[in-house]
C-alpha cells in the first residue's frame, strides 16, 4: 500500500468512527492542517503511521516485495570466441546471423 492509499484509509477509517479531522489531529498531537495533509498521503512517517493505526484500530501487515523477474541469460550456439585448437574463427555473417537471430 503505498502513501496515498494509506492516507485514503485513514480518512475512509476515521469517518466510519465519526471522528472528525480536529479530533484526530489532537488525538495524534498534530494540526489539522497536517492530518489532512496525511490523509493526501503527503507527510506520513513510520511512527506517525503507526500512531494513526493504533488510534484507528488498524493492523499494519509487512509483507516481503516480491523480487523482480530476470530475464533469462543469451545462449548460442556459435562459438563466437572461435576454436583455437582448430584455427576456426566464425565469420562476421555467421556471428550477425547467430545475433539477429537471439532479437
Amino acid at each position: 500500500m503505498d502513501a496515498k492509499s494509506f492516507g485514503a484509509e485513514i480518512r475512509r477509517t476515521r469517518r466510519a468512527l465519526g471522528i472528525t479531522q480536529a479530533e484526530l489531529a489532537e488525538r495524534v498531537g498534530v494540526s489539522r492542517a497536517t492530518l489532512i495533509s496525511y490523509e493526501q498521503g503527503a507527510g506520513l512517517s513510520v511512527s506517525t503511521v503507526g500512531e494513526i493505526a493504533e488510534i484507528l484500530g488498524l493492523q499494519i501487515q509487512l509483507i516481503p516485495l516480491q523480487e523482480p523477474e530476470q530475464e533469462a541469460p543469451i545462449q548460442t550456439d556459435i562459438p563466437l570466441y572461435g576454436n583455437l585448437r582448430h584455427k576456426r574463427f566464425p565469420t562476421l555473417q555467421e556471428i550477425l546471423q547467430a545475433t539477429i537471430g537471439l532479437c
